[in-house]
């Protein structure tokens, strides 16, 4: 039962790299001024002041720190430092 596991988990793993693969092959395409300007209006709402529920903060922590703290114990994937 652990050899079809192993097996399964690999087949994953490639299909992730692969996956990978093909994100940074779409990522080495030259950027156009369209996509450009998408961007900077994407990092410009940053700036804005925009009011945010507490709670909805603190459960964005949360969240956000249990996903931390999963990858944490586990080792690293292959390409991951």
């Amino acid at each position: 039962m652990k050899r079809l596991e192993y097996g399964r988990q690999r087949e994953a793993g490639k299909a992730r790299e692969s996956d990978a693969e093909q994100e940074c092959a779409t990522m080495s395409e030259p950027v156009t001024d369209m996509e450009l300007d998408e961007l900077r209006d994407f990092l410009a709402a940053d700036l804005l002041d925009v009011p945010v529920d507490p709670n909805f903060k603190e459960s964005l922590r949360r969240r956000l720190w249990e996903m931390v703290r999963g990858r944490a114990w586990r080792p690293p994937e292959s390409g991951e430092s």
